[in-house]
């Protein structure tokens, strides 16, 4: 049996049709209703005159809705755009000039009276305020269930915008095969069962939320979400729920610590097993503390927007392994490091990392220039990123190519002095990045934020620095501040963060 197979919910509801499928909080839906429910509403929107190919954008907080939505475009063939429910008139405006969408589906009333004024040529979805109902309910109601399909691999399923981190965001287009092929390796290194609860706090409108659902739904066993990310109320979910796995960033791991730590009653997380974590330096603070107050095996794990899982840390693999690297390339994922002149590096150096995979996008939609130019001469994927892999095959990233700070003819990897601040007692989060300077090329600016009750000096933080990496890594500004602006999936802002260096 696959993913591919299973990630089919007839097969669950008629294997198990009253287990919970999604739990919000505010709705429990079963396999049989999710179901049976999705099936009408991809009759509605067949109704709409909606068919295969066409592009539906949809603005849906995380909720029963969203994967009811999800499974309602795969029975008809339609492209899912899914896009942040805090997207503004300029952000809207960018991802409906990118894909001419058949309809939109949204439940902001802020975003659904600027497509009434400025798109009315647009059908629009606009469903009520968030409740004790299915907001789709009045919408299919009086539907009749469609025959459900199974796409084929290469079908088309979802345009996902790029976080925007180095400029405008594009939009991913991604296949089924994209995401049940790299599914399975999930599936398999967090040896992920029928039997497992899933915390999706991640939003559905990005890859690590929607990966999210398809590796939990295609084994058959629940998800949980919530709207809004709060760590007090995650906790209880995690106690109430009996969470074993959770995909998270690692900001969200941290104010679950944060507040397990200060919490005078301690919340049963004794369910939690394992979880996904990537992308920040201080996710081996995070690993090591579950590790030792909750017996969970965080796994660290590699992939873009573009390229589904890519590496990642096995469930099995040894401590330095999994505190330090972002394991093996994945079992259907070829990977190597290559120079600016794209020739293979050497074990242990630092190059930009490619890759050849069934999880790589069909392309960016819209843009067939811009999609060959993401390619080396022999086929593999440019990820934009740098790292280094070791005589054992392990991978270190090591930060963003456009990142790279060259400070007077000397490589600076942001990520290195990042990691070596987030060690510090009392560091809360800290970004590195580049300003222009006529003399070195470069300077090295940190933005560095204390936890409630530390206080640090630019000077105790330079000298901290000097003690512990080379002269010319250590900051040349270090900018003590109160937090540091996130993008709507989470990441820095490092883009606004530079344009305050140089204002």
């Amino acid at each position: 049996m696959s993913l591919y197979s299973t990630y089919d919910l007839s097969f669950w509801a008629e294997k198990t049709p009253d287990k919970t499928a999604v739990f919000d909080t505010r709705l429990r839906m079963s396999y049989r209703s999710l179901h049976e429910r999705s099936l009408r509403l991809a009759a509605y929107l067949q109704s709409r005159g909606l068919k295969k190919g066409d592009r539906l954008l949809a603005s849906l907080p995380n909720c029963c809705e969203a994967v009811e939505l999800m499974f309602a475009v795969k029975a008809v063939g339609i492209v899912l755009v899914p896009f942040n429910t805090q997207y503004k008139h300029s952000e809207i405006d960018h991802i409906i000039k990118l894909t001419a969408p058949a309809m939109a589906v949204v439940c902001i009333p802020q975003q659904a009276e600027y497509f009434r004024g400025a798109y009315p040529s647009i059908p629009l979805v606009e469903l009520g305020q968030i409740g004790s109902e299915d907001m789709f309910e009045p919408f299919i109601e009086s539907m009749e269930p469609v025959r459900a399909r199974m796409p084929e691999l290469c079908d088309p399923a979802l345009i996902v915008c790029t976080s925007g981190s180095t400029g405008e965001p594009k939009g991913a287009l991604l296949s089924y095969g994209n995401m049940f092929i790299p599914g399975l390796d999930i599936t398999k290194s967090f040896r992920i069962t029928q039997s497992d609860v899933t915390f999706i706090p991640v939003p559905l409108c990005h890859m690590f939320g929607i990966m999210g659902v398809v590796v939990t739904l295609g084994c058959g066993s629940t998800i949980v979400m919530m709207q809004k990310f709060r760590e007090t109320e995650a906790l209880h979910l995690i106690e109430s729920e009996r969470v074993s796995v959770q995909f998270c960033v690692a900001s969200m791991y941290e104010r679950e610590i944060a507040e397990y730590e200060s919490a005078a009653a301690k919340p049963d997380i004794s369910s939690l097993r394992t979880g996904m974590i990537a992308g920040a330096p201080s996710i081996r603070t995070c690993i090591e503390w579950f590790d030792k107050n909750a017996g969970c095996r965080l796994l660290n794990a590699y992939g873009l927007t573009e390229a589904q899982a890519l590496a990642g840390v096995d469930f099995d693999d040894p401590e330095d392994v999994r505190y330090t690297t972002a394991g093996h390339a994945s079992p259907h994922c070829k990977l190597k490091i290559v120079c600016d002149d794209e020739t293979e590096c050497a074990v242990g150096e630092t190059g930009e990392i490619v890759c050849s995979s069934p999880g790589i996008m069909l392309g960016y939609y819209g843009h067939p220039e811009l999609t060959a130019k993401s390619y080396t001469s022999d086929g593999f994927f440019k990820t934009g990123d740098l790292g280094r892999v070791d005589a054992q095959g392990y991978l270190t990233v090591t930060g963003r190519k456009k990142d790279l700070i060259i400070r007077g003819g000397y490589n600076v990897f942001p990520y290195e002095i990042e990691s070596m601040y987030n060690a510090v007692d009392g560091i809360s989060e800290v970004c590195v990045v580049g300003y222009p300077d006529e003399v070195l090329g470069e300077r090295i600016a940190a933005y560095i934020v204390p936890k409630a009750g530390f206080e640090f000096s630019p000077e105790r933080l330079r000298g901290y620095a000097l003690e512990n990496i080379a002269k010319y890594k250590v900051p040349d500004k270090i900018i003590l501040t109160d937090g540091l602006p996130k993008l709507s999936n989470c990441k820095l802002d490092k883009l606004s963060l530079k344009r305050k260096l140089t204002e």
